[in-house]
């Protein structure tokens, strides 16, 4: 059974996550972004690759709204890692990842009320 919590520190954000017979704690701050792969999503951090049985939508449930984004079915980026945006890609440090359809309209909005 996955258990996914946000525990709000005097100074961290972190979840703890079930993999397999563990509990791993992930720092919010150390998210790039996550990636949805059928009933299982990989997190990917600046440290290392946490995949757990869970889905997109679980997740986007649990991360706070403020720094977390969907931008496509099958991801979700720390607005916080954003380097760039190229034409429909959100390029977090060498890895691209796509921007969808659905989910274009929404994620403009949000980059424009940042954009000087």
């Amino acid at each position: 059974m996955l258990t996914w919590r946000i525990i709000k520190g005097k100074s961290h954000e972190f979840l703890m996550v079930k993999v397999e017979y563990t509990t791993i704690r992930v720092d919010l701050n150390d998210i790039l972004y996550i990636e949805g792969l059928k009933d299982y999503v990989k997190i990917h951090t600046e440290g290392k690759l946490i995949l757990t049985k869970t889905t997109m939508k679980n997740i986007i449930e649990k991360l706070p709204s403020d720094s977390f984004f969907r931008v496509h079915k099958s991801y979700i980026v720390s607005v916080n890692k954003i380097d760039m945006i190229e034409n429909s890609r959100i390029v977090i440090g060498n890895q691209r990842i796509p921007i969808g359809e659905s989910f274009r309209t929404s994620f403009f909005e949000m980059v424009s009320r940042n954009l000087i």
